[in-house]
């Protein structure tokens, strides 16, 4: 390793390194994953994450990984470790508020599905899994009238 530019520190050097391998072990679990080698490709993935801890390719592909395992818990904690890198991500939230749902965890599902709300509202997905668990819940029934209202509207789409 040597600086190609005045610029570069060792420091940046070395944080590509550490990006350039993620990538090669990402590169390898996915592999892994197409042989249907899903022990070794979770192995590698998780080894990619040591290296690249905010690689969103990484985490996405530890997140789909852990839930082909049933690994909830593990599942849970990499769609956070998305959340906490891009929050405005709507995809995330509503990956982490399904699995809060499979966990039993419904006041984290319906915080995670409500910030799908506010960040994509057109998107009928999450009014869907807030209506119900709201239902389910007992709880906010006048909220859920208004929000299944608002669902109702987006999946019949303009009239």
């Amino acid at each position: 390793l040597r600086p190609t530019r005045e610029n570069d520190s060792i420091e940046e050097l070395l944080k590509n390194e550490r990006t350039d391998i993620a990538s090669r072990y990402l590169f390898a679990a996915l592999v892994y994953k197409n042989f249907q080698r899903f022990t070794e490709s979770t192995l590698l993935l998780e080894r990619a994450h040591e290296y690249s801890p905010t690689n969103t390719q990484v985490l996405e592909a530890l997140v789909e990984q852990t839930l082909r395992d049933q690994s909830l818990e593990k599942a849970y904690t990499y769609s956070t470790q998305l959340i906490q890198i891009n929050n405005r991500n709507p995809s995330y939230h509503f990956g982490a508020g399904a699995i809060a749902e499979k966990l039993k965890r419904p006041k984290e599902a319906t915080l995670h599905y409500r910030q799908v709300i506010e960040l994509a509202p057109r998107d009928p997905k999450a009014y869907r899994h807030l209506v119900n668990l709201l239902l389910s819940s007992r709880e906010s029934l006048n909220e859920a009238e208004t929000l299944a209202q608002t669902w109702s509207e987006l999946e019949s789409g303009p009239v």
